[in-house]
């Protein structure tokens, strides 16, 4: 966002928040239609009255499709501007999820966003299978446009490594991090140390990384809902301590006099999680009472501008994304690839798309398989990490959000074909008033339905 806010071709005009939800179970539908009509008021405020110039084309992400899909196509009808839909998952398959798939809700919902959907002029999705998907099923023809990190996700630096972890050290105590890792390998971080890196001089150029008994880091993601199966990740780290724990850490004496690990040490294993949700508090509360011996568990707070730095930092990532439609793609898993962190990724169909086995990470589908994917990759951590190194080597050299769309979506978007100026005309034939008071009868059925579910419970 700052980096959007210094350009000076780019001004940014955002809606007013809305109040803060309060609500009774019971009445959650009634206010999830009172926000709809809220949304469509704001939408076209800040539209149609706010916006400083006319738009030329009006690129609007599905999901939201309602009211969105509903609103950037009246706005954009009334500007002539081109309307382009950003397909990044299917609104319907998230409400599927949380209701039957059966559910005429999730019917009516469907038949608004292939409505909608066919009145765009151009469309973007961000995989193959969404292409074909949108193909069969809404007879959309749409250009794929795959993800990529920003230029701003990278691997970080010892130094600024260091001192990310000496920020994050009170987050760390707290979870008692430091203190299982001393029971675990008889380590005590010093002061000016983190558990990573120790400092051998005064200027920033002497971090460097610590040698015997480093710990392992794994980074993880999540928005902490049912959408994520986080007692996956729980269940596959306790197999993995258990494992650890009976071949704990020994040393025997070099010939120097120094202190060297054997051949049967196992590391210590920091995982922590970021993201923030509902079941955050639970799971937290879970993670607090494992008894784990070689591995630390802990949710991070982290500023905006951490959370490249702690991606850049890690070993290893974890992604438990499962998809709602089955084909979208982790956003998370691109930007440890950006940060040239391999992952262990949860599998579906279209997974293959970005995560390909053994090649830039691992899949699993089970705690089992993940237990397995760690000691793999990490199981003689730091001494041995050649699997690690060839995974880190898949991913080096992805191409960047910048040049991606330069390459991928700036031509789609310029190119007006024969095909195009056919469409317009068929809309203009069919559309005006009679298109308007159609999308505006849909739109009332979607709130009507939602509204007479709510009655019909009282």
């Amino acid at each position: 966002m700052r980096q959007w806010r210094a350009r000076r071709s780019i001004e940014l005009v955002t809606p007013s928040p809305l109040p803060p939800p309060s609500y009774s179970r019971r009445s959650f539908l009634v206010f999830a239609a009172v926000k709809i009509i809220a949304l469509v008021y704001q939408l076209f405020e800040l539209l149609l009255l706010k916006l400083p110039t006319r738009p030329d084309m009006l690129l609007v992400q599905n999901p939201p499709s309602i009211p969105t899909l509903f609103v950037a196509w009246a706005v954009a009808k009334l500007h002539k501007a081109v309307l382009v839909i950003d397909w990044h998952n299917l609104g319907f398959s998230i409400l599927a999820h949380a209701r039957s798939g059966s559910h005429p809700l999730v019917n009516l919902a469907f038949a608004y966003e292939k409505y909608f959907g066919h009145l765009a002029d151009k469309h973007l999705c961000v995989t193959e299978a969404m292409r074909l998907w949108l193909l069969d099923n809404f007879d959309i023809q749409a250009q794929v446009l795959h993800d990529r990190p920003p230029s701003f996700f990278g691997p970080t630096s010892l130094a600024a490594r260091h001192f990310l972890f000496l920020r994050l050290k009170s987050q760390l105590r707290a979870w008692k991090v430091e203190e299982r890792y001393t029971a675990a390998t008889g380590v005590v971080v010093g002061k000016a140390d983190t558990l990573f890196t120790t400092k051998r001089g005064r200027g920033s150029g002497d971090v460097v990384l610590r040698e015997a008994q480093r710990p392992a880091l794994v980074v993880s993601s999540t928005s902490w809902t049912e959408d994520e199966d986080f007692d996956l990740l729980l269940e596959a780290l306790q197999d993995v301590d258990a494992q650890w724990s009976s071949s704990p850490s020994s040393f025997s004496s070099s010939s120097g006099g120094k202190e060297e690990e054997t051949s049967s040490s196992k590391p210590f294993l920091v995982v922590m999680v970021t993201g923030k949700g509902p079941l955050k508090a639970g799971y937290e509360e879970r993670m607090r009472a494992l008894p784990f011996q070689r591995i630390a568990v802990c949710t991070m707070w982290l500023e905006a501008a951490d959370y490249p730095l702690l991606v850049g930092s890690a070993d290893l990532g974890v992604s438990l994304h499962t998809s709602t439609s089955g084909i979208d793609l982790p956003m998370k898993v691109l930007d440890m690839f950006g940060c040239q962190v391999p992952v262990c990724a949860l599998g579906f169909s279209c997974l293959p798309e970005l995560v390909r086995h053994g090649e830039n990470g691992l899949v699993f589908r089970t705690a089992a398989d993940l237990a397995d994917c760690l000691e793999e990759l990490l199981g003689r951590f730091p001494r041995d990490i050649k699997e690690l190194d060839l995974l880190r080597a898949g991913v080096a050299g992805m191409a960047r959000w910048e040049e991606n769309w330069k390459e991928h979506a700036a031509p789609y978007l310029l190119c007006r074909d024969a095909g195009e100026e056919e469409k317009e005309e068929e809309d203009e034939a069919k559309g005006g008033r009679w298109g308007v008071g159609l999308s505006f009868l849909l739109l009332m059925l979607v709130l009507a339905f939602v509204l007479g579910v709510e009655l019909s419970k009282k």
